[in-house]
């Protein structure tokens, strides 16, 4: 028994038989001269959803700072 070698669990539950057979449907389907194009169009949709994260999250930020600028320029009413 080799001591400190685990053995990791399968990706999204599938084993790596599973995960070849997925691969040659895929292949089977779209053939080798598509597989380019849609690994970009993946590609850059990851990319494009990435972005519109990390954007709504510095509009985010942005909108509660100027919220705050908003509260404290407003005198208090008794």
């Amino acid at each position: 028994m080799l001591v400190g070698t685990q053995e990791q669990a399968p990706m999204f539950g599938l084993g790596h038989w599973e995960i070849l057979a997925i691969i040659a449907v895929i292949l089977l389907l779209f053939g080798p001269s598509k597989l380019p194009a849609l690994g970009r169009s993946i590609g850059e949709g990851i990319k494009n959803l990435k972005k519109g994260l990390a954007k709504g999250e510095e509009g985010e930020g942005q909108k509660k700072i100027e919220g705050d600028k908003d509260k404290k320029e407003e005198p208090e009413s008794d």
